[in-house]
């Protein structure tokens, strides 16, 4: 049953959730944006903040995970964002990839990013 629906600046593509924050890329015909939405009452979502990621259809891919907004960014590789502000996610990281990043996984401290050609990034994540 639909609860709910809340309109962002774009075509939704990826999401995450976690802990009544959920982390969705939009696409636009400006870029790609990092939308963070308070869900904690799924009744009533709010669009907190709205971050630009880079050129359409460059973020590929995103996990929430303790307080950080992990970002497959396709040329701009991994992303990491501090979202403990989720008004104001502050960019920790960017790069750190082998290849073009896509998928993204966390596991601990370690993030783990499909890279396109063919190559999986293995980060530890101890900023």
């Amino acid at each position: 049953t639909l609860v709910k629906a809340l309109k962002l600046n774009g075509a939704g593509f990826h999401v995450s959730a976690a802990d009544g924050l959920a982390a969705m890329i939009t696409q636009t015909a400006s870029g790609d944006y990092l939308n963070l939405v308070n869900v904690a009452s799924p009744l009533s979502p709010t669009l907190l903040s709205s971050t630009l990621l880079g050129s359409t259809a460059s973020g590929r891919g995103v996990v929430l995970s303790g307080g950080r907004a992990y970002v497959g960014n396709a040329t701009g590789g991994l992303k990491i964002f501090d979202v403990g502000t989720p008004t104001s996610p502050q960019l920790l990281a960017a790069g750190l990839t082998v290849g073009q990043a896509a998928g993204v996984a966390v596991n601990g401290t370690y993030v783990y990013v499909a890279d396109f050609p063919a190559t999986l990034s293995i980060i530890n994540d101890l900023l």
